[in-house]
């Protein structure tokens, strides 16, 4: 995260200390939530009343699924290769009403998907932009048209969080909501995030995730919702995290978006061509990239169990997928050349090190 984003928060919850309702404190947070909407609608080419806060990619998950309704053998198509906090609420909805869940192995295919389950609705198509464990790339546009022909009732949701900061978004009014955190490749804070959502006031959604920010009680007709995705807000968010990631996207839109994806995609390459591939296939190891990203997929996981040891050892971080089977390196503006030339020496070291132990 960005010195200067840090500053901006820490500034903030000193003034909130000293007095939580002064005109001050007020008045930077309704320009926190203002002015934080307004630029990622332009970002995203969104109109910003469509923009809702979240704490978490989960979290917005989690509240659109709450928010749809549900009836038993309802079906769920659901991308193969997504992030377990992408799995788990489906599971769970799929235990709580009993509704079906249809893995396709390539989204992209979708066209000539054929469902399994007879007599029941699809009501909602899952998957990410850019998938987290394999640097997958599914095309928004393509998959939601096909989504919106073969079944017309479905609710077609997107996790964002490996894409947003890594390419330019195009696509996301084609889905129905496209879910998005701060704290990955946005250069923001934990427990930050927001979600598009192509009509707040789609007759297939009923938010019972609601506060004050999204609703108010009339006398005549109960619960009256605002127009917009505030709609879809809880209140009493830790507004200077989010007065964090303000200032981490005008830091990354200072540098340049173009230049920004230019860099991890120089440095990914670097990894790569630093790297002996050759060593790597004949340890078995699979080697791909993309975007920033760069993947070493393991012939078993004691491997890249003890590969990951290895690397931690020399302070190396990576994220491990499948059981370990997957190893994943990211790369971002804030690492030099110096950095990626460090790790591939101990990534080589490592295939070393564990054919010696072998």
């Amino acid at each position: 995260m960005p010195s200067v984003s840090i500053d901006e928060m820490v500034s903030g919850v000193r003034i909130e200390s000293m007095n939580p309702s002064s005109n001050e404190t007020i008045e930077n947070l309704v320009d926190t939530y203002k002015s934080l909407k307004a630029e990622m609608a332009e970002h995203l080419g969104v109109d910003q009343n469509n923009l809702a806060y979240i704490q978490s990619t989960n979290a917005g998950i989690i509240n659109i699924l709450n928010s749809l309704k549900w009836k038993e053998n309802d079906i769920v198509i659901l991308n193969r290769d997504e992030y377990i906090d992408g799995i788990l609420p489906v599971w769970a909805l799929s235990k709580k009403y009993k509704v079906k869940i249809e893995v396709i192995d390539d989204m992209n295919a979708l066209e000539d998907y054929t469902l399994e389950s007879a007599g029941g609705c699809v009501k909602a198509v899952f998957f990410s932009h850019l998938e987290c464990n394999t640097g997958k790339i599914n095309d928004i546009e393509k998959i939601s048209k096909i989504a919106k022909s073969k079944f017309p009732e479905a609710f077609i949701i997107v996790d964002g969080a490996q894409a947003l900061g890594q390419m330019k978004i195009v696509g996301a009014k084609m889905c129905d909501c496209y879910i998005f955190p701060f704290h990955k490749w946005m250069l923001g804070p934990s427990g930050t995030g927001m979600m598009y959502i192509n009509d707040p006031s789609d007759h297939r959604l009923e938010s019972i995730n609601v506060s004050a920010l999204g609703a108010i009680l009339d006398d005549a007709e109960g619960i009256k919702f605002q127009d917009s995705a505030r709609r879809f807000e809880n209140s009493s968010f830790n507004f200077w995290l989010f007065r964090g990631a303000l200032s981490s996207l005008r830091y990354m839109n200072q540098y340049g978006l173009d230049n920004v994806y230019k860099k991890q995609r120089e440095l990914s390459q670097r990894f790569m061509e630093s790297i002996d591939l050759e060593i790597c296939s004949k340890s078995n190891i699979e080697m791909s990239k993309s975007c920033g990203m760069v993947f070493a997929n393991m012939p078993d996981q004691v491997l890249g169990k003890k590969f990951k040891e290895i690397l931690e050892q020399k302070n190396m971080i990576c994220r491990t997928f499948d059981h370990d089977l997957t190893l994943r390196f990211c790369f971002h503006i804030y690492n030099s050349n110096e950095n990626v030339d460090r790790l591939a020496s101990e990534f080589m070291n490592a295939i070393e090190v564990y054919t010696e132990l072998s």
